[in-house]
């Protein structure tokens, strides 16, 4: 499924990934909505990220280009091990997981090679 979403993108992508979301306050309050905060990340050849939130409609993705600003690293006590990133304001803001299973690239092995990639992007 992630290959289909990154050629979606219409871009020079050298690697994405399905960015799950594992927002504690939505988990507690809605578990139900987790679902639909979902991402799709898509790094370009020229260092860009971009996101959009996973829609059954292609039409309806809205890409946005994601600041390395805007990025931080997440870190949980409970799985030390695991591979989060915050995005820190705007419409898409909110904790999210890069799973090792919903990955895709040409340069990057794994869900780490993703965090610290977008980490030292800024």
């Amino acid at each position: 499924m992630i290959h289909e979403l990154l050629r979606a993108s219409d871009a020079n992508a050298i690697g994405g990934f399905i960015a799950t979301c594992a927002d504690p306050i939505l988990a507690h309050v809605n578990p139900a909505q987790l679902k639909t905060k979902n991402l799709l990340v898509s790094i370009h050849k020229d260092h860009s990220i971009f996101v959009a939130r996973i829609s059954l409609a292609e039409d309806a993705w809205n890409w946005i280009e994601l600041s390395p600003e805007n990025i931080k690293k997440q870190t949980s006590l409970l799985a030390p091990n695991t591979c989060y990133f915050g995005i820190k304001r705007g419409e898409l803001h909110g904790t999210y997981l890069v799973s090792n299973d919903l990955i895709a690239n040409e340069y990057f092995s794994n869900e780490r090679d993703y965090l610290d990639f977008i980490m030292l992007s800024k």
